[in-house]
């Protein structure tokens, strides 16, 4: 079942149905639980609404224990292992804290679609927000449909960076910060001959506290460069001198030298490492044709992704001492337990908070909550 995003969303409940399937199955397989979810018309000319399982059932019940913490509900991976994590961590002048943001672009605060937008009072208890990734003109994304789901809690996308362009974004944009309450991370992409110029601007405007440059967007024209090392220390080296802001370099788990693409960032002024991005794949129906408005190909993300990103996370972390958000498959407490273990200082939620609006907090407590008991 194909999913319709964007500002053309005819059926926004459509959304919806599939995050909803996909709850149920995760829930049953995990914890053995069935959940019932039946579609409940709410009027004849009314949205179809979905039934959700109870908070409890979705959430991880999470108990401090002296040297540990206890994991139990729906969450892969429930389990009981002592440990520590950071209450904050700082990159340059960027406090997080906790060490929680969002993907770029899945987990939004403005889309046209609200169906895509997560309340307020959840991002507010991010470290950091970061925006959709931000490119120099306008972008209407590609042909619909952008996303589909790929199993259990994972879905492909190809939704081509839709934004509203650098100059709507840094105005209307502003009041982020304030209506959030927490620092603001700005992405931008897009054609990478314009990086340096749209991080001018960013640093300009002057409400951004961070901007993550994405190096390594499958689904548009040049967006896919974080490959290539050489090209890598080119980009940080142009945009490092436009800003005294932190940078976080946004890498892709396809590349064949992923070690070597994070020394380069680094070595040309990155601050921070986001790993990663999107797995690009092929995604086709069982008849051949494309699941996608965009084509065959798209990017890959959720559960399917997370042992990929875990070693990308791993590989780049032997060999860089900068602060690395660990992104890729985060569905719950023992997900994020495993990316700190791999080496990531910061916890990314994407797909994730997709398929679970509480999440976010649910996350947000355990890392408060197990700071607290250690």
């Amino acid at each position: 079942m194909a999913i319709v995003s964007g500002s053309t969303m005819g059926a926004p409940w459509l959304r919806h149905t599939v995050v909803a399937a996909a709850r149920a199955a995760s829930c049953r397989r995990t914890s053995g639980k069935g959940v019932s979810i039946r579609p409940v018309r709410a009027g004849a000319r009314g949205p179809t609404r979905m039934l959700f399982p109870s908070k409890e059932r979705m959430h991880p019940t999470i108990a401090p224990s002296g040297a540990g913490v206890a994991v139990a509900g729906c969450d892969r991976g429930a389990m009981y292992r002592p440990y520590s994590m950071h209450a904050a961590v700082t990159v340059r002048t960027l406090q997080l804290d906790p060490p929680l943001v969002n993907g770029s672009g899945v987990v939004d605060a403005v889309s046209a679609d609200q169906g895509w937008n997560l309340p307020d009072a959840q991002l507010s208890k991010l470290g950091a927000f970061t925006t959709k990734t931000i490119t120099a003109a306008p972008r209407d994304g590609n042909p619909q449909p952008w996303a589909d789901t790929w199993g259990e809690g994972t879905l492909v996308n190809a939704a081509g960076l839709p934004n509203p362009g650098i100059d709507v974004a840094m105005r209307d944009w502003a009041v982020l910060p304030g209506r959030l309450g927490i620092p603001v991370i700005v992405s931008v992409g897009g054609d990478v001959a314009r990086l340096d110029d749209l991080v001018e601007r960013v640093d300009a405007a002057g409400w951004a506290s961070g901007i993550e440059l994405n190096l390594s967007c499958p689904n548009v024209d040049g967006g896919l460069v974080a490959g290539d090392p050489h090209a890598v220390a080119s980009v940080l080296a142009r945009v490092r001198a436009m800003t005294s802001l932190p940078i976080f370099a946004k890498l892709t788990p396809a590349s064949g030298a992923p070690a070597t693409v994070a020394k380069a960032a680094v070595d040309a002024g990155a601050d921070a490492l986001t790993c990663g991005n999107t797995m690009p794949i092929r995604a086709l129906a069982p008849d051949g044709t494309a699941l996608l408005g965009a084509g065959p190909d798209g990017g890959l993300s959720g559960i399917a992704l997370h042992a990929i990103n875990l070693r990308l996370v791993a590989t780049v972390a032997a060999v860089v001492d900068v602060p690395i958000v660990g992104l890729g498959g985060v569905d719950g407490v023992a997900a994020a337990r495993r990316m700190f273990d791999a080496g990531a200082t910061i916890i990314g939620v994407g797909t994730g908070a997709v398929h679970d609006p509480g999440l976010v907090d649910a996350l947000a407590v355990h890392l408060t909550t197990s700071v607290a008991s250690t």
